[in-house]
């Protein structure tokens, strides 16, 4: 079967068909949920998808296109990798790992994972390397912008079961761990491109073990060897994520006043983590929070009590995250930290000023007329009087 190109987009041509319209926009139509053959029709052509045989992914024309227009099965995308057309990358159609109407991550989060992608693109491996790491699994490998000296591979494994979106993370960060795989493809709406060739003569392979005997579906319940490594692989990246965790120490204030330092105090005791974190910027998943529009796991979490038992917030975000450590000097957060930058910009003083009319306006009333106590005592200090002091007497010294 050929594929023809018109306007960029692959169509499929001849008596079957690689791409398939999805049913429902929103569906997912894993393995685990048809219990019967699907017929699907894509144009004047029905195929059938036996449920044991299709495992769904989300089909967009280009990078740039944010809505899903078809659905592509294994056996779609074995069929490309056998017969790529020549396009550009600008062009070429990209997929995700699971089945809905978008990429984003809020999609992402809402749908059934099928399929497992990695990219080796650094390893320049060969195509028996490929084989032997990925030993007696059903998949699709293909080249991808490849040079005899520089040989970059996709590889596309599908699961047994579709699976949520937590387990999904753990297995693909821990095989891109294993294998050496490119870890911005283990983000969970990250894109992939499909098989092409940048020119007819093209450095090209593909491996495709789909109908081999003996090959079995990677279950991602399962015990294989190839998914207990990658368990424990993502295991030890979530004991360096928390040993980041524990070395963060308090973010600093300097220069508090202790009226200041007080203000402070009743900030924490007014709100919790919980509250603040209500942020539309932010979305709560299990006991973490994600940084809204991130692609990758969610990287905001509470810390274990520290000796004096206070809880404090850390964030493995990027620098896009307001309360990432990499925008704080690797420093957690206490609630009014938090507060200050997600509701006053960062602004210390601002937040200070404000909260104190809200949780102690009797005592703010009294610190005003004490900074205004302060400020003439500067005005009027006796080198500016000809020796005189005319300041107004120091309460607090009087007390």
């Amino acid at each position: 079967m050929k594929m023809a190109t018109t306007s960029g987009k692959a169509t499929a041509t001849g008596d079957s068909t690689r791409l398939v319209e999805p049913v429902k926009p929103d569906a997912v139509l894993g393995r685990d949920s048809v219990t019967a053959r699907v017929k699907i029709s894509c144009g004047r052509v029905v195929v059938r998808l036996a449920p044991d045989t299709t495992a769904w992914m989300s089909l967009f024309d280009s990078k740039y296109k944010t809505e899903s227009t078809r659905g592509l099965s294994m056996r779609g995308l074995a069929d490309l990798a056998a017969d790529p057309p020549v396009m550009s990358k600008d062009t070429s159609p990209v997929a995700v790992p699971f089945y809905s109407s978008g990429k984003t991550g809020k999609h992402a989060r809402n749908a059934l994972f099928c399929v497992l992608v990695v990219d080796l693109d650094d390893g320049n491996l060969s195509e028996e390397q490929v084989r032997e790491q990925l030993g007696g699994l059903r998949y699709v490998a293909y080249m991808s912008s490849s040079t005899a000296g520089k040989q970059k591979w996709k590889v596309a494994i599908p699961y047994s079961k579709s699976i949520g979106v937590e387990l999904h993370v753990q297995i693909s960060e821990g095989v891109c761990r294993v294998m050496g795989g490119d870890a911005a493809q283990a983000r969970i709406a990250q894109v992939f491109h499909l098989p092409i060739k940048l020119k007819a003569d093209s450095h090209y392979a593909y491996i495709n073990t789909m109908d081999d005997e003996g090959c079995e579906w990677l279950d991602p319940e399962g015990d294989s060897e190839f998914l207990q490594y990658a368990l424990i692989a993502w295991e030890e990246w979530e004991a360096e994520r928390l040993a980041k965790q524990q070395k963060a120490t308090p973010k600093p204030r300097d220069g508090l006043s202790e009226g200041d330092k007080g203000v402070i105090g009743k900030i924490n005791n007014a709100y919790t983590f919980d509250e603040l974190m209500e942020d539309p910027r932010y979305i709560r998943v299990g006991d973490r929070w994600l940084r809204d529009g991130s692609l990758n796991p969610p990287g905001v979490c509470l810390l274990p009590p520290d000796a004096d038992g206070v809880v404090r917030l850390f964030s493995h975000h990027g620098e896009d995250c307001q309360l990432s450590a990499l925008n704080h000097d690797n420093h957690s957060h206490d609630v009014a930290s938090v507060l200050c930058e997600l509701v006053y910009g960062g602004d210390l003083k601002r937040m200070i000023a404000a909260e104190a009319v809200i949780l102690d306006p009797k005592g703010q009333k009294e610190r005003q007329r004490e900074h205004m106590r302060e400020k003439d005592r500067a005005r009027l200090d006796p080198s500016l009087t000809d020796g005189i002091d005319v300041r107004p007497p120091d309460i607090a010294k009087l007390k």
